[in-house]
């Protein structure tokens, strides 16, 4: 029986080599023409998920190849590498042999867009899109007050019908310069110079009572959007009834 004085421990060392399937030469290739070679420290761990959309999007799906190259060029595991990539339902991941989708409209399938249509959406739109299209169920997308709501490609549609999909999937094909601009944003300066955040900024020295803004919100009946439809008045008095972090 071994002592407790004969047992050494080794310190562990990092691995410079995946267990597995290991990456071929070519897969290597194609990952660092989007990320690029590592650099001298290695490629830092966390641009894992802006590596994944690079890889996403110019290959329209996250092939095993490619994870297993990912995950070598940064001296990750593969199980890191996987649990990122398929926990994000902007990801889609494919095995080598599988074809990618041109295209993968996700249809929200919470109660607020199941109760607007959203099955109807998913039983319609196979057959309007075309076989090159994906369409699939997606969790909540956080657009619930614009129910029914789905995402095409990476981009979001409220209020969506079969029409806007089908109108919205052909300009996601289309060439860059035919692409739909970008909405127009309120810069932060811009909102906070027009009066943007002065209510809590006010409550917030003192100037107005908290527990008037939490009357006058519970009275308006506001309810959150997060699908529940909880009472936003009843949530923040629960959360004051708590202490401040330390």
């Amino acid at each position: 029986m071994p002592t407790e004085t004969s047992i050494k421990i080794h310190p562990r060392r990092p691995r410079h080599q995946l267990k597995g399937r290991q990456p071929s030469d070519a897969a290597r290739a194609e990952v660092r023409a989007l990320i690029g070679p590592p650099p001298a420290e290695g490629h830092r761990r966390d641009l894992l998920i802006e590596h994944l959309h690079a890889l996403n999007d110019h290959w329209h799906g996250l092939f095993e190849r490619h994870l297993v190259a990912l995950a070598a060029e940064m001296r990750l595991s593969m199980a890191e590498v996987y649990e990122v990539a398929s926990f994000y339902h902007h990801f889609e991941l494919l095995r080598d042999d599988a074809a990618a989708p041109r295209l993968t409209v996700r249809v929200c399938q919470s109660l607020s867009c199941q109760l607007a249509g959203a099955g109807d959406l998913l039983a319609r739109l196979p057959a309007l899109l075309g076989t090159d299209v994906q369409v699939v169920p997606a969790p909540c997308i956080g657009r619930c007050e614009q129910a029914p709501a789905a995402l095409v490609g990476q981009r979001a549609l409220g209020y969506a019908t079969a029409q806007d999909i089908v109108s919205m999937s052909s300009k996601a094909s289309a060439p860059a310069s035919q692409a739909q601009a970008a909405p127009e944003v309120i810069a932060f300066e811009a909102y906070h110079q027009g009066g943007g955040y002065a209510l809590a900024q006010a409550v917030a020295r003192g100037e107005r009572d908290a527990e008037g803004v939490m009357a006058a919100l519970e009275h308006a009946g506001l309810r959150g959007l997060g699908g529940a439809g909880f009472p936003a008045g009843r949530k923040w008095r629960i959360v004051r009834g708590f202490d401040a972090p330390g």
